[in-house]
């Protein structure tokens, strides 16, 4: 069995285990990271961010938190022997204090010196940013399908920005995802790589979490929608944007991995109509643990249940996965006839307003519907939308925007 599979199990013991304040300070302080790389826990990766090769769900960052995000588990790295290594509270203060469990006395309180696992604390520095944002642009519209104006407005607000750093002789770049605190100063800072093929991710080491990633809307706005990245709160306001929504109705903040509540309390506090709590997050089981996790702590914080939902993501695990279905069928929008659902083509003469096509499970168009009324079109995309029905609509200002981010990209690669 190799050391990634074991899993320890409890034993019966005769005795109990003891242990006192000074050790159990010292555990919670311990690092997850240090503790795996310790033990011969195989991660991949470099720098703040890993992952264990076993589990690519299994996240260690270099300020000791650790998640595993396909379980909704998450903490340090006394969660991390307690859930992984499936130990005992008292078993995993010991172990992380260096006490070897097999000798350890069950009958009185141990006297061992806890190890000094304090670090000083890691000072938040920006990193430097280019001297453009066409990598930023290029990544977030063309390979994202981000709408190029809330783009734009992010970049205006400084929630967006595109950073680079040296490594070995190269200059990377990346979009950096920004939180401000009430006067506008960046408190923390995510990081996603828009060089082609890049996968990097990593949050800046000292960023402070409780400035989150917003997407604001305007100020009268009653619901607040929480997402599981940055990227996700900007393809759902691009996808109520193509659909004719007023997508400013609505406040987004982006968790970011943040297992507490305090970004959306922020949220809250800066905006007092905020009467309604929409979670939007990823379609799995981690997400689902997530939603529970964060809404029994909205609870016992006397937030009433009635103002807390959630809304599914209509089509694939998350809202930029729906984002980039959406936006391939519109590119194929020509090729695609008016039919019902019995496969009749259906295609109507004269001035169309919209078209609603009709998603299979396999994400392929079932059937599509042409509208002339626009009333009628707009009511039955908002129904099918709050419905959470799988449906790609199409309208003429979208075909347009279509248009201009094809000539926006040109214009990015031809200056690359």
């Amino acid at each position: 069995m190799g050391r990634n599979e074991r899993k320890w199990s409890n034993t019966t013991r005769s005795g109990k285990l003891h242990y006192n304040e000074d050790q159990l300070a010292a555990a919670k302080a311990a690092s997850a990271m240090e503790y795996a790389l310790q033990h011969g826990y195989e991660l991949v990766g470099t720098g703040f961010r890993r992952t264990m090769k076993d589990h690519d769900s299994m996240i260690f960052l270099g300020d000791g938190r650790w998640y595993w995000n396909s379980q909704g588990r998450s903490g340090r790295a006394i969660e991390f022997v307690m859930y992984y290594e499936n130990h005992t509270l008292p078993e995993a203060v010991l172990l992380l204090n260096g006490v070897d469990l097999a000798t350890a006395k069950k009958t009185t309180s141990p006297t061992y010196t806890p190890k000094d696992t304090k670090k000083p604390q890691i000072e938040f520095e920006l990193p430097t940013r280019s001297s453009d944002m066409r990598r930023a642009f290029g990544y977030l519209a063309q390979k994202r399908g981000l709408d190029y104006e809330i783009i734009r407005e992010m970049v205006e607000q400084g929630r967006i920005f595109q950073a680079q750093n040296e490594s070995k002789g190269r200059i990377f770049h990346n979009v950096a995802f920004a939180g401000l605190d009430k006067n506008g100063v960046i408190r923390a800072v995510s990081l996603r790589g828009c060089t082609d093929g890049s996968t990097f991710k990593a949050e800046v080491p000292g960023s402070d979490k409780h400035y989150p990633f917003c997407v604001p809307g305007q100020p009268d706005a009653t619901t607040l929608c929480v997402f599981e990245s940055a990227i996700d709160a900007l393809s759902h306001a691009t996808i109520e944007k193509l659909t004719g929504v007023n997508w400013r109705e609505k406040n987004r903040v982006a968790m970011s991995g943040n297992n507490t509540i305090s970004p959306i309390l922020s949220q809250i506090d800066k905006y007092p109509n905020t009467s309604e709590i929409v979670f939007c997050l990823d379609n799995d089981a981690g997400g689902q643990k997530q939603y529970e996790t964060y809404r029994k702590a909205l609870l016992e914080r006397g937030i009433p249940a009635d103002r807390i939902r959630t809304q599914t993501v209509p089509v694939g695990k998350d809202w930029n996965e729906y984002l980039q279905t959406w936006r391939a069928v519109i590119k194929d929008y020509r090729n695609i006839k008016t039919t019902d659902f019995d496969g009749t083509d259906k295609t109507t003469t004269g001035e169309t307003i919209g078209r609603i096509h009709y998603l299979a499970d396999d994400k392929t168009i079932s059937a599509t519907s042409s509208f002339a009324d626009k009333k009628h079109f707009h009511d039955i995309s908002a129904h099918f939308l709050a419905l959470q029905i799988p449906v790609i609509i199409e309208t003429r200002p979208q075909l347009e925007e279509l248009h201009r981010q094809e000539m926006r990209c040109m214009v990015v690669k031809k200056n690359r």
